[in-house]
């Protein structure tokens, strides 16, 4: 369920950036997909690992199989440096929906993505010069990543 799921979400990746053959400087809305159901723009000072105090946490967590804890406990140090711009509702089954998280980079993220690198694993992908990168945390939680300009998907 776990691997449909993973493999749902890295072909809608795939299918983003492959639309793109070049990504030009756009702002961070350019990056919602037109598919959508919803797109959440939380308050200016509301960051990923605070979005479970807000009150559409509830919503998030009743509509989409991925929970928002998940993401918020990943590493504390990595969220630290991304400013959530929005945070899109996509349909991935008929029944479910995944959450699309679009923040602000500080800096490239090639800088921290190795850490998530397991051996001997396909750890990223390159499409058309953009590269999505398969981030595996210690508590097992599986994001995939893609920096396009100042913006991470």
């Amino acid at each position: 369920m776990q691997r449909a799921l993973t493999l749902l979400i890295t072909t809608f990746i795939f299918s983003f950036l492959w639309a793109c053959s070049s990504v030009s400087e756009q702002p961070w809305t350019s990056m919602v997909p037109a598919e959508s159901s919803f797109l959440i723009i939380p308050k200016e000072n509301v960051s990923i690992t605070n979005i479970s105090d807000t009150r559409y946490a509830s919503i998030l967590e009743d509509i989409t199989a991925s929970s928002s804890q998940q993401i918020a406990s990943f590493d504390p140090e990595v969220l630290s440096t991304l400013s959530l711009k929005g945070i899109v509702i996509f349909p991935s089954r008929s029944t479910e929906s995944e959450l699309i998280w679009i923040t602000s980079a500080n800096a490239p993220i090639d800088t921290w993505v190795q850490k998530f690198y397991k051996p001997l694993s396909q750890n990223y992908y390159t499409i058309k010069g953009n590269t999505i990168h398969k981030l595996e945390a210690k508590n097992g939680t599986v994001l995939y990543a893609s920096q396009v300009h100042d913006w991470l998907v």
